[in-house]
């Protein structure tokens, strides 16, 4: 007769599910959160869908331009030009 399955995971605890939450507002990767919280990658992806969580990082476009903002440049004075 074969045995019936039993269950190999561990539960999700409050505890585990609001350090799960920081990490990710924190923008930490998915990787660095499975191993602090020893799931794996896909557990931590399927619990932050299941939360609405989203693990999308700016991209390095938006990284560059959002943060830093460089001053107007100066004014010009009109030149007048020596056509002939």
């Amino acid at each position: 007769m074969a045995k019936s399955p039993t269950k190999h995971r561990a539960e999700w605890t409050k505890d585990i599910i609001a350090d799960l939450k920081r990490m990710v507002k924190d923008r930490h990767p998915v990787k660095a959160i499975a191993k602090a919280l020893a799931r794996t990658e896909a557990a931590i992806r399927k619990k932050g869908f299941d939360l609405g969580l989203s693990f999308k990082r700016p991209s390095k476009a938006a990284k560059k331009a959002a943060p830093a903002k460089k001053a107007a440049p100066a004014k010009r004075t009109a030149k007048k030009s020596k056509r002939k």
